[in-house]
């Protein structure tokens, strides 16, 4: 009777429906202020990167955008703008935002997507491309 016990708990991992990455909450929109997402975010369960953790010169002390947001990756001095910001569910999903001027209420969400707990993240210089492959 041992011997059949082993095969049917493993039938029961194998057939576990494998864990699901968190999903983007729906109150992250295109054209959102990013100032009135970032409380919700947390109330969500999100957390910031840590500016810890950002590279060196990616984001200067001297940009206010990177002093209001820790978890700004990175920001343009030209343009519309642009800034990476990152947030991390509990479950490892990585939230990465893309905000996009300073109108009034802040900078806007220009666009966003979730990366899986072993993503690679996007490159400064594929993120540029992608940028400028949507203005055209």
């Amino acid at each position: 009777m041992m011997r059949y016990v082993a095969p049917l708990a493993l039938l029961g991992i194998l057939s576990a429906e494998p864990a699901r990455a968190a999903e983007i909450p729906t109150f992250v929109k295109e054209h959102a202020a990013y100032p009135e997402l970032r409380p919700q975010l947390q109330k969500a369960g999100w957390v910031p990167a840590d500016i810890r953790t950002r590279e060196d010169d990616a984001c200067p002390d001297s940009d206010a955008r990177c002093v209001a947001y820790p978890e700004a990756r990175g920001c343009s001095g030209t343009g519309l703008g642009f800034c990476r910001l990152e947030w991390t569910h509990p479950d490892g999903t990585k939230l990465v935002i893309i905000t996009a001027g300073e109108d009034k209420g802040g900078p806007h969400v220009f666009r966003f997507e979730t990366l899986g707990q072993d993503a690679m993240p996007v490159s400064p210089e594929a993120q540029t491309e992608q940028m400028h492959t949507y203005l055209e």
